[in-house]
Formats: structure tokens, sequence, C-alpha cells
């Protein structure tokens, strides 16, 4: 599963919900976008509201677990789309965004190497 760990800093999950804003990206006939976000009334998990068109249309959950120390953010089980190379985009693109939330945060482990690595 399309995975990104984020430790370092001090990103909490009413932080990234408050100041993580909505964004669509369009790359040719490719469409990123989250446009909402749901928070548990526990405070875990954080759910984005993701949509991914490539040849098809794609809506999903993209799920940010906190856990001692750290941060996960990976596709929400219960919507479990296609692993497509736009799927797995947009799941980079919102550990690269949390990250930027924070400067001492940082990417610890992932399997998304390749799409954070894209420009």
């Amino acid at each position: 599963m399309p995975h990104a760990v984020i430790q370092g800093g001090s990103l909490d999950l009413a932080r990234i919900q408050r100041e993580l804003e909505p964004f669509q990206e369009r790359d040719g006939d490719l469409l990123l976008k989250v446009s909402d976000s749901f928070l548990s009334r526990r405070g875990t998990p954080l759910l984005l509201e993701s949509l991914v068109v490539e040849s098809t249309r794609r809506k999903f959950l993209i799920e940010i677990d906190s856990r001692e120390g750290s941060l996960t953010v990976h596709l929400y089980t219960l919507t479990d789309p296609e692993k497509t190379d736009g799927v797995r985009r947009l799941v980079a693109e919102v550990a690269r965004r949390v990250c930027a939330l924070d400067p001492a945060a940082r990417i610890a482990r992932t399997n998304l190497g390749p799409y954070l690595t894209e420009s």
C-alpha cells in the first residue's frame, strides 16, 4: 500500500486539518484533488476526500494516522482504490504538503520514493 511515515516537528492532526488547504493539480489529462477533510472525534485519524482522474475517475480517502512520534499518510482501507500512478502521486503530494507545514518534519520511511522526487 502506498504510504509515507513523517517524523519530527510538532504536527498534530488538528493542526494539519486547519492548515492543509484543499488543492487541485493538473498535469495534462491527469487531475489530482483533495477537497475536504474529516477528523475523528477521538482525534485520529484524519481523512482527506480525494479524487484522481486519469483514464477513469477514482474517488477515495487518504488517511493520516498519528502514532507516538510519527504520522502515517496512506490510503484508507475501506475505499481502497486501484494503486495507479495518479493515486500514488496524490498520496506523495499530501505527504509533501504535510511536511511543508513544519520545517522540522521529514519523511522517514516510504514506498513512494519516485513520486516524491518528481518536481
